[in-house]
């Protein structure tokens, strides 16, 4: 009888199976914003049935909680067309909320008209590095060329597993060689940026779990963000939940 009360088997609406424990159950997917339109692997009609399939109470997206229930014609302006697609097909059944972090200098405030192009120092910084052809430069981009086109391959054609494991190998080369290459030139701020960014939506990713014990909650994010966010929940709360392998959602 003890264990009938704590897994007890359901059907939601759409006939989907769940398993309810006393466990909050988590899944972090990593997406490719608008790759999805051309990978033939990985389609925004699949990004959504793994959604589907997890059936959960709470869908994290990749925008900042000071945005979230902004208009979508602001939204397009910063956010790519994977977290709009989904904020618009599930906000209506699901609790949608926001977790990323874009600086500093704009937190509790919308983000202004032209940031991208004429205020924001990063995006400044990583169009000089692109156009960039002294030696530091060369070295950097020499240095991290391989996992680049490796990563570039796998969005291009990989599938979901694919993008949710092999493509965390590479990228956490990719990051510790950036890190190790720009180290003491003035690109060092680009990868303590990086670091930085990921450190915030992590944070936010675990305070969102804590909130909601008990919930199955899905956290949708770029790639590049899966590995570093599933480090630190294993890390900071790996024992209190149910962290759930994609691949047990995607053969289900």
């Amino acid at each position: 009888m003890m264990l009938l009360s704590i897994l007890q088997s359901c059907k939601n609406s759409n006939m989907t199976e769940r398993v309810i424990t006393n466990k909050t159950t988590v899944l972090l997917l990593g997406s490719i914003h608008g790759a999805h339109r051309e990978n033939p692997n990985y389609s925004f009609e699949q990004l959504f049935s793994i959604i589907d399939k997890f059936n959960p109470d709470i869908v994290g997206i990749e925008i900042r909680v000071e945005d979230i229930n902004e208009s979508f014609e602001y939204l397009k302006k910063s956010y790519p067309p994977d977290m709009l697609k989904i904020k618009e097909k599930y906000s209506k059944e699901k609790v949608i909320v926001g977790f990323d972090w874009l600086g500093e200098t704009i937190e509790g405030k919308l983000i202004p008209e032209n940031y991208w192009k004429e205020s924001f120092d990063i995006k400044q910084l990583e169009r000089e590095l692109n156009n960039d052809s002294s030696e530091i430069a060369l070295t950097i981009k020499n240095g991290t060329k391989l996992y680049d086109s490796l990563q570039l391959e796998l969005i291009k054609n990989g599938n979901v597993i694919e993008l949710n494991t092999k493509y965390e190998e590479i990228t956490t080369k990719l990051y510790d060689n950036f890190r190790t290459l720009t180290k003491n030139s003035k690109y060092q701020k680009l990868s303590d940026y990086y670091t930085t960014r990921d450190g915030h939506i992590d944070e936010n990713i675990i305070q969102i779990i804590k909130n909601n014990i008990g919930k199955r909650i899905i956290f949708i994010m770029g790639v590049d963000h899966r590995v570093f966010a599933s480090s630190k929940i294993k890390k900071e709360i790996g024992d209190k939940i149910e962290l759930i392998n994609i691949k047990d959602i995607v053969n289900r």
